[in-house]
């Protein structure tokens, strides 16, 4: 799965996994940057962020499995998390898990 990383100054950005054409982007507001999680219909096949120091990190590396598994993702408990980017990242982490 692509995955990549830059350090720009004090800005971090990351990425996980490709946005194909047609993809839903949607843009979440996080302490100090952005997160853009790529949908096709519930399914996560992308997530980029971009913060000031290396907060995003945690939320896009938890992103890989969800894409990876090709496992639904509720776009309503990410809104929920409220830009708060570990309860992100433990929704994504969640969302891998056996039911």
């Amino acid at each position: 799965m692509p995955w990549w990383w830059s350090d720009q100054y004090d800005a971090t950005v990351q990425a996980m996994g490709t946005a194909p054409a047609g993809a839903l982007q949607e843009a979440l507001d996080v302490p100090s940057g952005l997160i853009v999680l790529s949908m096709i219909g519930d399914r996560l096949v992308a997530a980029c962020g971009a913060t000031h120091g290396p907060g995003i990190a945690r939320a896009v590396r938890a992103a890989g499995p969800v894409i990876a598994a090709k496992a639904r993702l509720d776009l309503d408990a990410v809104h929920a998390t409220a830009g708060d980017l570990a309860g992100l990242a433990a929704l994504l982490r969640a969302a891998v898990r056996p039911h």
